[in-house]
């Protein structure tokens, strides 16, 4: 969709104002995840069985990957949370400053993924530690 803003290094304003609400959204309900899921993770790490070994288990170590994923997501949900208000009234500057003409606005639209993507990881890497821990 964002091909579809940005053509001939023109804004489409409508659209624009329409697709920052829409991931301004959905940042929130990531924050909330991730917020879940890091409570989660420090829970499974209170249990003594888990962290009752002088060594580091499997489940610990992907435990603690976890962590580190939500944390990441929760920070970068934040500062572009916090950018938003930035983002929505200087659109032009900054579709310009991630133009690229071979690869069109892609590194922008892997930016704006790197929230989600780190709390899809933390989740895997919850779900091995939980599994390694049954088993």
């Amino acid at each position: 969709s964002l091909h579809k803003l940005y053509v001939d290094h023109l804004v489409r304003m409508d659209k624009w104002t329409a697709f920052v609400n829409d991931f301004t959204s959905q940042l929130q309900n990531t924050n909330l995840l991730a917020t879940v899921l890091l409570t989660t993770n420090v829970g499974f790490l209170a249990i003594q069985s888990v962290d009752s070994s002088t060594s580091r288990s499997v489940g610990q170590v992907t435990s603690y990957l976890s962590i580190v994923c939500s944390l990441a997501s929760i920070v970068l949900g934040l500062i572009f949370l916090e950018r938003s208000r930035h983002i929505r009234s200087n659109s032009a500057e900054l579709l310009d400053r991630f133009y690229h003409a071979k690869h069109g606005l892609e590194r922008l639209a892997l930016v704006f993924s790197l929230p989600y993507a780190y709390l899809m990881w933390g989740m895997i890497f919850f779900f091995v530690a939980f599994l390694a821990e049954c088993y």
